[in-house]
């Protein structure tokens, strides 16, 4: 199974529901297969609906965040800060199943829980990756990678499918979970400063240049440099959209027309940054097979 990050540069979009969504739909209709969330945003929005929603799940989310030791993610970071580039092999300790605070979520869902101290830790974890050792920047960032890792060997199995929900903003976790992803879920509302965001995450991620000259991110560069793979985009998924008369407002379904046409551009030039899917599935060579392949739909709201 695959590792999917689920980020768009932009606050609400939904992409904390979306990932709560997913993964437990997921487990349901999988039961015999394993789940795990990482929680990855400092918000922490999908770990409180996993575990109970606005009332119950924040409840838990405290008992979790006032345990010593801390059982998050941001316990799992303090060891990586204490031990930056050599992994301590205890990613799998920071595991929490779900059922035991919600037994609406199915038993083989399991979560390492999201924490607000991640933004305290933000500026520890940029300064491992310099000064260091000469790889410094690439070990840091395959903390989220070596997580991963400590969990399949503690379970003894490779078979995993895997949600990373991230910070909106482009930070050094959003950077953690990308490296760490096989596949990017981009979700979007149809609004002028989401498209802009979708330009944000083709720039930042891929090194998309709309004019020539344009700078690109250290990220994108440090990648190419440590040869580092960067995630599929696999999906761009409509959030919010308005609805009128049994469809898409005109204004509305312009942007959405107008996102799809950015990554469509990019697929011309660059199929390389994209995931084919389903496993087999043909080539697409039209716009329209394209945006069957990679339109995850749209969840619409009348007005």
């Amino acid at each position: 199974m695959a590792t999917y990050a689920i980020w768009n540069n932009k606050g609400g979009v939904g992409k904390s529901y979306l990932t709560f969504q997913l993964a437990t739909e997921y487990a349901r209709q999988n039961g015999n297969k394993r789940v795990l969330v990482i929680d990855l945003c400092p918000q922490a929005n999908s770990s409180s609906m996993l575990l109970g929603g606005m009332f119950e799940g924040e409840k838990h989310l405290n008992e979790i965040h006032e345990k010593t030791p801390r059982n998050t993610i941001s316990g799992y970071m303090d060891d990586r800060i204490l031990s930056p580039y050599v992994s301590p092999n205890s990613g799998a300790s920071y595991l929490t199943k779900v059922a035991i605070y919600n037994d609406n979520i199915p038993d083989n869902l399991h979560l390492v829980v999201g924490d607000e101290l991640l933004e305290l830790q933000a500026s520890k974890v940029y300064g491992a990756t310099n000064p260091g050792p000469q790889d410094a920047w690439r070990i840091v960032h395959i903390w989220i990678r070596d997580l991963i890792a400590d969990i399949k060997k503690s379970w003894n199995q490779d078979d995993l499918c895997i949600f990373i929900d991230c910070n909106p903003s482009f930070t050094i976790y959003t950077e953690l979970a990308l490296t760490a992803a096989e596949r990017l879920l981009i979700p979007f509302s149809a609004d002028g400063s989401s498209q802009r965001a979708v330009r944000a995450v083709l720039s930042l991620v891929y090194g998309v240049r709309r004019h020539q000259g344009e700078p690109q991110s250290e990220f994108f560069l440090n990648s190419q440099r440590y040869r580092m793979s960067l995630p599929g985009i696999h999906m761009y998924i409509g959030n919010r959209l308005t609805q009128m008369n049994s469809s898409s407002a005109s204004a509305f379904k312009t942007i959405v027309n107008e996102i799809g046409d950015e990554i469509w551009d990019v697929w011309q030039s660059n199929p390389a940054s994209f995931c084919l899917h389903p496993a087999g599935a043909s080539t697409p060579g039209s716009r329209r097979a394209f945006k069957h392949m990679t339109d995850g739909g749209t969840k619409r709201s009348r007005r």
